[in-house]
């Protein structure tokens, strides 16, 4: 059964050690998540996210991504 009011998610989808995974993250996240994707510093990706949502946290999306696989490297 389909459900009763479709709404858009934000999903975040990694492969580490070659097992899909599919988490929902908030929009936020992903307005981080995808700022640092473009090359933006953490700084500006953090504002981004801000932006998109006022309650977005960087310690818990750092972590849920680190987690996830979806960090490989951080550079100075």
């Amino acid at each position: 059964m389909p459900p009763a009011r479709w709404e858009p998610e934000c999903v975040l989808i990694t492969r580490p050690e070659m097992e899909v995974r599919a988490l929902r993250i908030a929009p936020g996240q992903h307005a981080f998540l995808a700022a640092l994707a473009m090359d933006a510093t953490l700084e500006r990706a953090a504002e981004t996210a801000l932006v998109r949502d006022a309650a977005f946290d960087l310690g818990t999306t750092l972590l849920l991504a680190s987690e996830a696989g979806a960090i490989q490297e951080l550079r100075p």
